[in-house]
C-alpha cells in the first residue's frame, strides 16, 4: 500500500512523498481553493473532561491497519474560541507519533501528526449538560505534520443573521505565509465560502500574492503581501489592505489601499 502525503509549499503547489505500506491522502488546503482542510464529521457529543484528557476516535482514520502508534497519544487541551449560532465553540489538539513499517522498497519510518478537532456545544440545550456532566461535539476534524506545517488553527466569528463564520488558519514552516479557509454554519449545515477577494487580487496584481494573507473573521479586515518581479522572498514591496463583505457565501473586497510594508 502507498502512503501519500500532500502539503503546501511556496506558491502553494501540491507536493507529494510516498512510503510503503500505508494509505493516506488528504488534500492540501491551497488558497483560492472552495474547500475546508480537514473533514466535516458527526458524532454524538463526548464529555468535555474526555475530549480534554484524550485522543478521540472519530470514524475517520486514513492510515492502514498495518500502521501503529509508536507512542501513547497526548492531548495538549480544549480551548475555547467564542460563541456563535447558538453554540459555544472550542477546539482541541493532540499530539500522535506513528510507526509505518517497511520492507525491501523502503524502511520503517517513524511520523509525527498534529489532530485538531472542532467542538460545539449548544447554548441552553441538553447536549450541553448530561447529569451535570458537560458534553462537546466534534463536528470537523483535520490532522498535519508539524514538520511540515507550522499551525492549523480554526477561528469562529458571529454574523448578525445568527449564522458562524469558521475560519481555518494555516502557516507553513518557512517562508510559505498562511492562509485562511473559509465555512459557514447555518442552522446545522456547512456551506463553503467563496474567496471572491482572491480572483479580485489576481485579476489586478497577476501572480503578486505569493505568501498568503491575513483576514480578521470578526472585522473582516484583511490584508496581504503584493510582490513585485524584481522583490526578494523576504521583502514584498507593497501591501494591500482591504475591507471584506460577506454576501451570501462569499467574501469580497469592499474597499483596498495599497500601502508599503512598513507603515
Amino acid at each position: 500500500m502507498i502512503r501519500a502525503r500532500w502539503i503546501a509549499l511556496g506558491a502553494m503547489a501540491a507536493v507529494s512523498s510516498m512510503t510503503a505500506h500505508a494509505a493516506r491522502a488528504q488534500s492540501a488546503p491551497r488558497r483560492g481553493v472552495d474547500s475546508l482542510p480537514g473533514r466535516i464529521v458527526r458524532a454524538s457529543p463526548i464529555p468535555a473532561d474526555s475530549a480534554r484528557r484524550g485522543c478521540l476516535a472519530l470514524g475517520d482514520s486514513t492510515w492502514g491497519p498495518e500502521v501503529k502508534e509508536a507512542a501513547p497519544c497526548r492531548s495538549r487541551g480544549v480551548a475555547p474560541i467564542g460563541r456563535a449560532a447558538t453554540r459555544e465553540w472550542s477546539y482541541g489538539q493532540y499530539a500522535r507519533v506513528w510507526l509505518l513499517p517497511g520492507d525491501h522498497n523502503a524502511p520503517a519510518d517513524t511520523v509525527r501528526e498534529t489532530e485538531i478537532v472542532l467542538f460545539t456545544a449548544n447554548l441552553g440545550s441538553a447536549d450541553t449538560s448530561r447529569g451535570g456532566v458537560r458534553l462537546l461535539t466534534p463536528v470537523w476534524h483535520a490532522f498535519y505534520e508539524p514538520e511540515e506545517i507550522a499551525e492549523m488553527r480554526p477561528e469562529v466569528a458571529p454574523q448578525p443573521n445568527g449564522d458562524a463564520l469558521i475560519a481555518i488558519r494555516t502557516c507553513v514552516n518557512g517562508t510559505g505565509g498562511c492562509w485562511q479557509d473559509f465555512a459557514i454554519f447555518r442552522a446545522g449545515r456547512w456551506r463553503i465560502v467563496h474567496l471572491a477577494f482572491l480572483d479580485s487580487l489576481e485579476r489586478r496584481f497577476p501572480g503578486a500574492i505569493r505568501h498568503g494573507f491575513a483576514v480578521d473573521p470578526r472585522t473582516l479586515r484583511a490584508d496581504a503581501a503584493v510582490y513585485a518581479d524584481n522583490d526578494a522572498n523576504c521583502c514584498p514591496s507593497r501591501d494591500a489592505r482591504m475591507r471584506l463583505r460577506l454576501r451570501g457565501d462569499s467574501l469580497s473586497i469592499v474597499s483596498l489601499r495599497l500601502g508599503s510594508p512598513q507603515e
